[in-house]
């Protein structure tokens, strides 16, 4: 969990706002709705192996928006962003500047989010239109936050809590990506989708026994036909463990399971055949100003196909060089360590990973990262990072390096 907190949260706005006012007259849910602000400017830096130049991108994010009050348990959001780039040295996927690396965050203006919501602030929520989808730690569905550009689906979608038991149903019938919906690329753009999403979960209660008290147990089932790119087409069934248990005054232990299957559906390659694992064990001390985790992530490949999460939020996962966003065929096994320490209103992280294939004896290579988030206030955030991936099989040598400034209100 703090490894999305230090990746992603704060670069997004929440994924679940804070309950909406409830008012008694259809005009008033204008006058007492809340204007929405989020704005980054950063500068990223890339080394390719592959390039003789590097990257340098200074770009600027502008999100706007409007969210209504509630009315009858009815209310609505729309917001709009646009990318400025303001340095264009650097491959953006629409600009045509080839000769250097990538840096995904093309310039353009578009709607992010049109959506009419029921039910926001009771146990049963409808949302209904262009939205943000995000599930567990955004392994399979999220918004990409870290890009400038938000990835966001028409979509509807369902949540029941009852009890310990939260359900999540969607249709997913549209994906717009986040290289914006002006891109040249057609399939960089959007991608429509014939989406079936299911995922439960139960939170066990304060008083079952330490390793399993507030811990939470999913299983989900993900079925999605990809009408733009057929043979991709799959269904993910899986389930995922997650929790803590103390140990001493203020100190916990962490922990996460995860196992999912990937097979073919809907005209959905016959190669499409993969398993995902992940286990990841942790120590919290002193009420997590301290953190320390050691985890094996494998997603699985036979040398015909490896297994693959598309609409995942990559970046958070398998390095911030993002050099395995698509899956080799052969699989990943990522083994890495993670610690992170807070510092007053600031957060130090580091990384190590190593990476090979899951099938065969192939050393991919290994990355180191580290990170410094600091918060000046609810509203203002300042980030430094960088990633340095060592080739050994697969891909260039890489360096990133990033830093931003995050506003919101």
């Amino acid at each position: 969990m703090l490894k999305m907190i230090l990746v992603l949260a704060l670069a997004q706005a929440p994924a679940k706002p804070l309950p909406l006012p409830e008012v008694d007259s259809a005009s008033a849910i204008f006058t007492e709705g809340k204007w929405l602000g989020d704005y980054r400017l950063r500068y990223e830096y890339v080394e390719d192996g592959a390039f003789q130049d590097p990257a340098k991108a200074w770009t600027l994010r502008s999100r706007t928006g409007f969210r209504t009050a509630s009315f009858s348990n009815f209310s609505a959001l729309v917001d709009a962003e646009s990318i400025f780039a303001l340095k264009e040295n650097y491959n953006s996927t629409d600009n045509r500047r080839t000769k250097f690396p990538v840096v995904a965050d093309p310039d353009g203006s578009e709607i992010n989010q049109a959506y009419l919501a029921y039910g926001w602030n009771t146990p049963t929520q409808v949302v209904i239109g262009r939205q943000r989808f995000v599930l567990d730690n955004q392994r399979f569905f999220g918004n990409v936050a870290f890009r400038q550009n938000e990835q966001t689906f028409d979509a509807g979608t369902l949540q029941l809590k009852r009890g310990a038991w939260t359900i999540r149903a969607a249709y997913l019938d549209e994906a717009h990506r986040f290289f914006g919906n002006y891109n040249d690329a057609p399939l960089l753009r959007q991608q429509d989708l014939d989406a079936y999403i299911l995922n439960t979960s139960y939170q066990f209660a304060a008083d079952a026994p330490a390793f399993l008290a507030s811990n939470t147990l999913s299983g989900y089932g993900y079925f999605v036909e990809n009408q733009d790119l057929v043979l991709s087409s799959n269904r993910v069934l899986g389930f995922r463990f997650a929790g803590s248990a103390p140990f001493g005054a203020v100190n916990r232990w962490l922990y996460t399971a995860e196992y999912a299957s990937q097979q073919d559906y809907q005209g959905g390659s016959s190669a499409i055949d993969a398993d995902y694992h992940l286990l990841e064990l942790g120590m919290s001390f002193d009420g997590g100003t301290f953190v320390v985790k050691a985890a094996q992530e494998t997603l699985g490949g036979d040398g015909r196909y490896g297994f693959q999460t598309p609409f995942a939020s990559l970046h958070a996962f398998n390095g911030w060089a993002d050099r395995f966003l698509t899956t080799p065929a052969t699989g990943l096994r990522d083994r890495y360590l993670d610690a992170s320490a807070k510092f007053g209103p600031g957060v130090l992280s580091a990384r190590l990973h190593i990476f090979d294939a899951d099938s065969g004896k192939a050393r991919y290579g290994k990355e180191q990262g580290v990170q410094y988030l600091y918060q000046f206030n609810d509203r203002l955030f300042f980030t430094a990072k960088a990633a340095n991936y060592q080739a050994d099989s697969f891909s260039a040598d890489s360096k990133k390096f990033w830093v931003f400034a995050d506003y919101r209100y």
